[in-house]
């Protein structure tokens, strides 16, 4: 039941959309955004999302997530239409005999191997998963797998000066959204702190930005540095820390 209003569920006489996640930014009005960017409206927003749009004048059904994909969607497809959901056993189970239980061995050796899918595919051959910055484009006539955005590896040439004051400032910003998402709500100001060198530069630039409480969230093993180095953290830049011990594995029960 957190950041509600961030979940929209919109339906007029033109449009029927949906959003599901955080939004960072003034708007969730897709109708407003539709009617300005077209099919590929989803790249004007920011967060972690996933949703659908229907046109209904059009006939067109547009589903999307965000640009890195963790939000996740999956749909089945055959010749009586499209199927979708947030989790693939759920359409797996209610498809029925629709489904083909075939395993896929290929998502399977990506699991064994990464620990993770890089190919953005499931256990069952036919269903798929929306990968980062696509959408599924669904009108009478056929359905088709598009992308809104593109993540590009083009070399920029800027001084080294000028490539750490725009990541500061880029990192900065996200922090910003974070910490007005959370005034948005009156939600408190939490981080995940351990030794590493990642959730130390959350902590130090949430504090240059934030002079009320923080919270700061630590777990690993009990005596380790993991534990003993956030704490110290957490005092120098005058936080609230809370540690969790994973002693024995009891926490994978949990």
């Amino acid at each position: 039941q957190k950041f509600v209003d961030d979940k929209v569920w919109h339906d007029t006489d033109e449009f029927c959309y949906a959003i599901e996640g955080i939004v960072f930014g003034p708007t969730t009005n897709l109708a407003q955004l539709y009617k300005q960017y077209n099919e590929t409206f989803p790249n004007v927003l920011r967060g972690s999302f996933s949703g659908f749009f229907y046109d209904k004048k059009k006939k067109l059904f547009l589903l999307f997530n965000d640009h890195i994909g963790d939000k996740m969607l999956f749909y089945f497809e055959d010749e009586h239409g499209v199927a979708f959901a947030s989790d693939w056993s759920i359409l797996y189970h209610s498809l029925g005999d629709r489904c083909s239980k075939k395993i896929n061995e290929r998502f399977c050796w990506s699991m064994l191997t990464y620990g993770y899918s890089p190919i953005f595919e499931t256990p069952i051959t036919t269903i798929h998963r929306l990968g980062a910055g696509e959408y599924l484009c669904i009108s009478e006539q056929q359905c088709q797998r598009k992308r809104y955005h593109q993540f590009s590896n083009e070399e920029k040439t800027l001084s080294k000066q000028d490539c750490l004051s725009h990541i500061d400032k880029l990192f900065r910003q996200a922090v910003q959204r974070v910490l007005d998402k959370n005034a948005q709500y009156g939600y408190p100001n939490s981080l995940s702190l351990s030794a590493g060198l990642d959730s130390r530069m959350s902590v130090c630039v949430t504090r240059s930005l934030c002079t009320g409480l923080l919270h700061t969230i630590t777990y690993s093993q009990s005596d380790y540095y993991d534990q003993y180095i956030p704490e110290k953290i957490a005092k120098q830049w005058h936080c609230k820390p809370h540690f969790t011990a994973l002693d024995g594995g009891s926490y994978l029960q949990n």
